[in-house]
């Protein structure tokens, strides 16, 4: 290769290297100025009345909006007004976002551009409370709202807004008079509650209880219905149950005696949602009715049987498991252990004593699992 050959091909590889003398006009500035408006984006985050793991869905936030290059900012209130809600932030690349845990099981997230003219909504269901999926899930929407949001999408209007957030409002004194005016009361005026924060349980139940060995295990269907009163972190229950057993026997060489037995329970429970299912603990008294029915086996025995009889006898459930929720289902599977009041048993009558036919345990281990419509 000869000398200017060489300084040709060096001049050439040289030139390639300077971006100025190969890239169009305006390239080399194209995504450092994309980059700068991107890291002028804000998000405030606004947590009502929070309770739980808000430490770590914070950090799951954070760490998803700084991957976009939105900074996040967040801040805890025991209640929100309609001027906080409505009021433009001044910030003109922050968006705002309301984060209202409604019930142990659904969260609702509030989203509004700089000047407060338009919003999304987003209801998320958290089947497990605020476990690692929730967080991750509630995460996610707010990332990508919040990115919807700051880039023009349209949504819901003030006016509509108002009426999602209506029953998390409190009103300062300037706002009741300003609606008063206006003859609009979005708030009962008695009230700065949330709204009404039971709902219902109702469902199908099978069970299935041991004893003892003279009537061995004991098993039917049932009914449950009541109401739960949901809490930040848990909930309380209450529940009337009925339970019909199917007929059992025992018999000797001479005598058979048939029970068929069928419960009512009234039940004061706790829920407690854990990462993976809930917990539930109930426990309450209950009444027992048992029909009876007697028979003579041994046709050529010198003895003779009683008509049918029916009793009642108070019990005591303690009960205990886990609840797997799927959208407005549960299901429930519980251990459960009945104490009666005292010893059932059955005895016949020769020549004038009582003797031992058969009996049933004091206590009755067993379980119970359920379909609940809530």
């Amino acid at each position: 290769m000869s000398v200017s050959r060489l300084l040709t091909t060096i001049t050439l590889a040289l030139c390639s290297r300077t971006p100025s003398a190969m890239a169009e006009p305006g390239a080399s500035l194209q995504q450092p100025a994309s980059a700068s408006v991107a890291d002028s984006y804000a998000a405030r985050v606004i947590f009502v009345n929070a309770e739980g793991d808000w430490v770590g869905l914070s950090q799951g936030i954070a760490d998803l909006l700084s991957e976009h290059q939105i900074s996040p900012h967040f801040e805890h209130r025991q209640a929100i007004t309609e001027k906080d809600v409505l009021e433009p932030q001044g910030a003109p690349r922050s968006a705002t976002v309301w984060i209202v845990m409604q019930d142990p099981g659904l969260v609702r997230l509030v989203f509004a551009d700089p000047q407060t003219q338009h919003f999304l909504v987003r209801d998320i269901p958290l089947p497990q409370g605020l476990d690692e999926l929730g967080r991750e899930s509630i995460a996610q929407v707010v990332q990508s709202s919040t990115e919807a949001l700051l880039s023009g999408s349209a949504g819901m209007s003030r006016a509509q807004v108002r009426q999602v957030l209506l029953p998390f409002m409190t009103h300062s004194a300037e706002d009741s008079h300003r609606l008063e005016r206006r003859g609009t009361y979005p708030l009962n005026k008695s009230s700065k509650t949330a709204p009404s924060r039971w709902r219902v349980r109702l469902g199908p139940s099978y069970q299935a209880s041991l004893t003892g060995k003279d009537f061995g295990p004991e098993h039917g269907p049932g009914i449950m219905a009541g109401v739960e009163y949901l809490r930040s972190t848990d909930s309380l229950v209450a529940l009337g149950a009925f339970e019909w057993h199917f007929q059992n026997e025992h018999q000797n060489g001479e005598f058979q005696v048939a029970v068929q037995n069928s419960f009512a329970w009234l039940l004061l429970g706790w829920r407690k949602p854990k990462p993976n299912a809930c917990l539930v603990a109930l426990l309450g008294p209950g009444l027992q009715l048992a029909r009876v029915r007697p028979t003579l086996v041994a046709q050529d025995a010198a003895a003779s049987v009683g008509e049918r009889l029916a009793h009642v006898r108070p019990w005591f459930r303690i009960a205990t498991g886990f609840e797997l929720n799927a959208s407005t289902f549960a299901l429930q599977l519980l251990g459960k252990v009945d104490l009666a009041a005292f010893r059932t048993h059955y005895d016949i009558e020769n020549n004038g004593a009582a003797e031992h036919l058969a009996s049933s345990w004091v206590v009755q281990p067993g379980i119970v699992l359920a379909a609940l419509w809530r």
